[in-house]
């Protein structure tokens, strides 16, 4: 029970004070109105937004995951600290994890998976990502994400059969390059997957790439902090949360009551400075 109550009060943290909080203080201003920020505003919003997807989909797991534990029950994980991948292929492994394997076992499989070939596998993952573009929703805003997603997984594909790589590298400046490489591609995704329409998608690439405006720099000081500080704990090591996990389940019942107080307090206030 005290697993399942911290994953609902981190779940909590990250929806609230994480997503929403983005979502209403820069992501949705900018997208809604690219024409009227600055290049470095929208390159920030693009990146928050990463964030956001990131707190709405992990929180809601954490919360639905918790609440199951409540009554006995346990469900998959979904999320892998996704933004610690070092290019799309394992991105997809850690992102939303549970849609992926039922992708993979009812159309990659069924298709014939890698079994014949490089060029009938990457058409395969082609077809993979149009179904998870048609399973976002119908627009040509989803066609246009999932073009881009296929085009990128099967060049990273591509890539790996030329030089033979069997897996990412060991920690070290190759991985910190990759990993900045592959957050600037999904950057390029969400351009395209959050803009209300092709015609703000088209003004937001705009401002990114011709309008050069570098000032106004218009944010909060709590955007700022959650746009370094998420990073920083997603590069945690994973043993520290299972430690925190660990602590919390030990600890005496007042001190349990305290800390969901807290974080409770925390959540309500943020939540109205929105």
């Amino acid at each position: 029970a005290c697993e399942g109550i911290f994953l609902i009060l981190t779940g909590m943290l990250k929806k609230v004070i994480v997503a929403d909080y983005l979502a209403a203080n820069i992501i949705d201003r900018v997208f809604d109105n690219p024409s009227g920020f600055s290049t470095v505003e929208c390159l920030i919003a693009v990146h928050a937004y990463s964030w956001q997807l990131y707190g709405d989909f992990s929180g809601y797991t954490d919360i639905a995951r918790g609440s199951a534990k409540l009554f006995g029950f346990e469900l998959p994980d979904n999320f892998a600290r996704p933004w610690r991948s070092t290019g799309p292929i394992e991105f997809w492994r850690t992102w939303h994890m549970t849609l992926g394997r039922w992708v993979q076992d009812y159309v990659y499989k069924p298709l014939g998976g890698s079994r014949y070939g490089p060029y009938r596998t990457y058409f395969n993952l082609f077809v993979c990502f149009m179904a998870v573009g048609i399973w976002h929703g119908a627009g040509w805003a989803y066609v246009l994400f999932a073009l881009y997603q296929s085009i990128g997984v099967v060049l990273n594909r591509v890539w790996r059969d030329i030089f033979e790589v069997k897996g990412p590298p060991p920690f070290g400046v190759k991985a910190i390059v990759l990993v900045v490489l592959t957050q600037f591609f999904f950057m390029g995704a969400w351009t395209i997957f959050r803009a209300p329409d092709l015609d703000r998608m088209y003004a937001l690439w705009n401002q990114l790439f011709f309008a050069n405006e570098w000032v106004p720099l218009r944010i909060t000081t709590w955007t700022a902090i959650l746009l370094i500080g998420m990073p920083i704990i997603h590069f945690t090591p994973r043993r520290w949360w299972n430690q925190g996990c660990e602590y919390f389940t030990k600890s005496p019942v007042n001190l349990q009551a305290l800390f969901v107080a807290a974080i409770g307090a925390v959540v309500m206030w943020v939540g109205a400075q929105q």
